[in-house]
């Protein structure tokens, strides 16, 4: 599969709000991790919380020689 520029490769994980797939960056060939969110309104709290992780994520990845991984 793909996902915006990301080669989907395998399931990593998989919860009650989504799931998380291992895919490859075309543009840098690098491995991510890609989070999946349902958008199901029964769940929005959750969601909330997600995006919040995702936010984390993202200031920690700016952090010079932080450890990323795959």
């Amino acid at each position: 599969g793909q996902a915006l520029g990301y080669d989907l490769i395998s399931e990593l994980g998989k919860g009650q709000f989504g799931q998380v797939m291992k895919a490859r960056c075309r543009k840098t060939a690098n491995f991510v991790a890609i989070k999946h969110i349902k958008l199901n309104p029964e769940h929005f709290v959750n969601a909330r919380l997600t995006l919040g992780e995702i936010q984390t994520l993202k200031h920690l990845s700016k952090i010079p020689g932080n450890i990323h991984t795959t």
